[in-house]
Parts: structure tokens; sequence; C-alpha cells
């Protein structure tokens, strides 16, 4: 602290501020080639809520559900069948701002069929939703969350980034408490509050 204060303490305030408004989503679809490619490579950015929304925890577990890497609806679809090489989904929160990202790579002759069944993952997500989804999420989740508290780096980096966002001191034990609190009717209301729409979808093919 004595450190900190003598290499900046003498700083002075200017009144900067930021636009940190919520962007307008497009919904539109940007096609591209690169002739340094071989496969298709497909990404779509849809909104979702900020890092200050308790609905947070109910949209990473969506997330999860949808695209998780190793057991998700776009795994057993794409990867499991052979159909694309890679296929995720994943949420992530930001200040005033949040977004889910779907993305997906594969054999550009299969790029049609597997964004297909993608958009039809999406359009079918919650209706999908079972009770054992949500509790492998929760034990899932709170295993990730607490082995990263127990190292010193992360634990620091979760107070770090909950004192940055909102301003508060959160401790490991009502982090858990907000993760298993979440049921099934809070990710129904997060997907309707935030269907993986409008969707802003860039595609790049081997030129």
């Amino acid at each position: 602290m004595e450190w900190l204060n003598g290499a900046c303490g003498h700083w002075q305030r200017t009144g900067a501020v930021r636009e940190n408004a919520r962007p307008n989503a497009s919904g539109k679809r940007i096609n591209l080639t690169d002739e340094n490619v071989a496969r298709a490579y497909m990404l779509a950015l849809t909104p979702a809520p900020s890092v200050q929304d308790e609905r947070r925890y109910a949209a990473m577990m969506l997330a999860k559900v949808l695209g998780d890497p190793d057991n998700s609806r776009l795994h057993w679809a794409l990867i499991e069948t052979g159909l694309a090489e890679e296929a995720q989904a994943a949420y992530d929160a930001r200040d005033n701002v949040g977004d889910y990202f779907v993305y997906a790579s594969c054999d550009p002759d299969k790029a049609d069929e597997v964004w297909g069944i993608v958009e039809r993952e999406l359009n079918g997500l919650a209706a999908s939703l079972t009770e054992q989804d949500l509790e492998r999420l929760r034990n899932k989740l709170a295993t990730a969350v607490t082995l990263a508290g127990e190292r010193p780096g992360g634990r620091m980096q979760r107070l770090g980034r909950t004192w940055l966002n909102l301003g508060e001191y959160m401790s490991l034990d009502e982090e858990l408490d907000r993760i298993n609190a979440v049921t099934l009717a809070d990710l129904r209301a997060v997907h309707e509050a935030f269907p993986f729409e409008p969707r802003t979808t860039g595609v790049m093919l081997p030129g």
C-alpha cells in the first residue's frame, strides 16, 4: 500500500467517464472467405445478462447445457456424430452487457448441415431442459468454484472480479448458495428474456 501510494498517490482525478450502454444486436449474417483456411468456421453472438444481473448464474448453466465441451446438446448432436470437429457455446458476463457465443467448425461441405443442427438445438433448448441437466450443472459449477477458491490466484481473481463489477464482497459460501438456488424455472425464464436472438452470425469458408 505504501509503495502504491508513493507511485500513484499524486494522480489527480480527471472526471473521465465511459459509455457502457448495451449495444444494439444486428442479427446480420457475415460471410467471409479466406484462401488460408481449409475448414468452415461459424460463430454466432447473441445478447445475454450482464455481470450485474442476478440471472447470470442461470445464463451460465443454460450455455453449458447447450454447448459444454464434453457433455451438452451440441456435443452429442455434432461431435459424437462426427459432423463437426468443434461445437461449443458459452456465456460471457460483462459490465452492463453480456453475450452468448455459439461456435462450430467442420468440413466446408457440411457447413449448412452443421449450422442447421446448431439452430435446431438453439430453438429447442428451453423445451429440452430437465432436472437432471440442472443437478449435473449445479454439481459441476460448485466443484469448479470450490477448487478455484482453494488456490490463492483463483480466490483473489474471484474476489477482485466481484469487487470491481459489483462493488461488494461475496464469500465462497454465498456464491455456492446462489449457484445451488438456481431452478429449472430460472433457466427457462432467462431463456425467455434472452432467447439467443437476434443472432449476429459470421461464417468463414475457404477462398
